[in-house]
């Protein structure tokens, strides 16, 4: 199975010290849970050449120390595997493209906009660092317990989208429970823009916690690995373990493990998922339960055949400075990754293909280190990626909390030319070239949802409506 990893880009002549504070705050904090080792960038191909050649060698002789002799094949055979994962999901390989960013430009993350001002670079690019770190990031892990009675305890290879559709719930639950402008309280004293954590602070940071532990991979996780696996595993039986996922079943797992969790943290959110580049108002109400529940709207479209159609980056700029939205699930073939944002024509994202060993969460944070695992869920570097570089298949996802939240979505996505609504209008009412149409009267004839209880099974179900 094809997976990539990007490779680190030219440095811009942006200078370090504008940046330095930022980047020294992260290189303070402990390097077994933290990256901290910057790539490098060299100034010649030459040197290109041996700083790869190195890495490459130390790598290899990591893997040689690591095997020792064993009495059993099966052992070796583990052992070797779980250096392999190591070495190529390995978080030295991340690109990090911090001092990409330059002065007088505009950031968007997730509905918030940040300008970095040429006088005073750090106000906005510390408060844009602050939101970054603050999402949750699911990664691959090793050294897990065993998935549903298989051998397996990794899932490096295969697991990608279901890590994904994992962050973007978590910023769906994190939003419901800390609200969209939420920042972590421990980043921003070590950040020097608050002096002093409140009870209130702890509090949220032990609510991040618990939302954090939802997704644990152990088996009493609701919506850990192990939880998601099983489900499948009762769907498809073995094959579900250690095949890519589609979108659609990524979510459709992750739909069926919150409808049957009896986690206070989840039992008022609901999931709809959109194949057809549809969304239904009266599907809408059905899923909410008549706005008695908070609803994830997972709308799935292909933005070209072979590649994205740049008529479609503005729509994708849109959605992201969208205050509902809560990122686009996308990437490469078989390769997914988490958009949050967006600089210029790049795209931001948070990358699941690194690889960690699993370490227990804590109940609480109470005496807990700077060590602690709760640090393997926020990433520390920028990665960006151009529009244009990414697969057009995609999956947007919109948080909606309220029958106001989804007319305000509505209404701006439909000024800014980014949606269609209501299908029955007459063909010269039909804006150019949307992302997907909004239904907002009930006519049976253009009806898509199905109960959940009928759609959970997994499939080769066409993931994407074509543009």
């Amino acid at each position: 199975m094809e997976e990539c990893r990007n490779e680190p880009g030219p440095s811009s002549s942006r200078a370090e010290t504008s940046l330095g504070n930022v980047i020294q705050i992260f290189e303070e904090i402990d390097e077994d849970i933290f990256i901290t080792e910057e790539i490098e960038v060299p100034t010649s191909p030459a040197t290109s050449r041996q700083g790869w050649f190195d890495k490459i060698k130390k790598a290899g002789s990591a893997i040689t120390e690591s095997i020792k002799p064993s009495s059993s094949k099966e052992g070796i055979k583990t052992r070797l595997w779980s250096s392999w994962n190591n070495f190529k999901y390995s978080g030295k390989w991340m690109s990090d493209r911090t001092r990409e960013y330059e002065a007088d430009s505009e950031i968007v993350l997730l509905g918030s906009m940040y300008f970095i001002e040429e006088d005073d670079e750090n106000i906005g690019f510390d408060e844009f660092v602050l939101h970054y770190y603050s999402r949750i990031w699911i990664t691959y892990r090793t050294h897990m317990k065993a998935i549903c009675g298989t051998t397996y305890t990794t899932d490096c290879g295969w697991g990608c989208m279901i890590r994904t559709t994992q962050m973007m719930v978590a910023q769906s639950i994190l939003v419901g429970m800390l609200g969209r402008d939420w920042r972590s309280p421990k980043l921003k004293q070590r950040m020097g823009l608050l002096s002093k954590t409140s009870e209130e602070d702890d509090q949220s940071d032990e609510i991040l916690l618990q939302i954090t532990k939802l997704f644990e991979d152990c088996p009493s996780s609701p919506l850990g690995f192990h939880r998601l696996m099983c489900l499948a595993f009762e769907n498809i039986g073995q094959q579900a373990i250690g095949r890519w996922y589609t979108p659609s079943e990524s979510v459709s797992l992750m739909r069926k493990a919150i409808s049957t969790s009896t986690s206070p943290l989840i039992s008022d959110i609901g999931i709809l998922l959109c194949v057809d580049g549809l969304l239904s108002l009266s599907d809408v109400e059905i899923v909410s339960k008549t706005w008695t529940k908070k609803i994830l709207i997972i709308i799935t479209v292909r933005l070209g055949t072979s590649e994205p159609n740049k008529i479609y980056m503005k729509h994708i700029q849109q959605l992201l400075k969208t205050p509902s939205c809560v990122g686009i699930v996308g990437g490469k073939p078989k390769h997914s990754l988490y958009f949050l944002g967006y600089y210029k024509e790049q795209l931001i994202y948070l990358d699941p293909h690194v690889a960690r060993d699993y370490i227990p969460l804590p109940d609480t944070l109470t005496n807990e280190k700077q060590n602690s695992p709760i640090f393997q869920f926020h990433c520390k570097y920028l990665s960006m990626t151009p529009y244009v570089d990414i697969d057009p298949s995609c999956a947007i996802g919109f948080f909606i909390q309220s029958h106001q939240e989804f007319t305000d979505m509505v209404e701006t996505l439909e000024a800014s030319g980014v949606i269609d609504l209501d299908v029955k209008k007459t063909e010269s009412s039909v804006k150019q070239d949307p992302l997907f149409a909004v239904l907002l009267s009930d006519n049976p004839k253009y009806r898509f949802y199905e109960p959940a209880s009928s759609s959970d099974n997994l499939g080769e179900d066409e993931d994407y409506v074509n543009l």
